[in-house]
């Protein structure tokens, strides 16, 4: 997939599962690009959140992934 088409999904609703290095990277290059409604889902407490990223941990952190684009 080319850079210009990743546009086509700026108003969806994205979903990362998992916040390592390669869910970090995703999330950084996301914004870079213009995305707004990113949510980050780990298992694992996330101790460092940014503002405008929806953040949820837990053992239920897959509860509502059907909301996701």
């Amino acid at each position: 997939m080319k850079i210009s088409e990743l546009n086509l999904f700026k108003a969806k609703k994205v979903a990362i599962l998992g916040y390592g290095k390669e869910g970090r990277s995703v999330k950084n290059f996301l914004k870079k690009l213009g995305f707004e409604n990113i949510s980050v889902l780990d298992k694992n407490d996330i101790s460092e959140r940014e503002d405008g990223i929806f953040y949820k941990t837990g053992e239920k952190y897959l509860e509502n992934i059907g909301d996701f684009d």
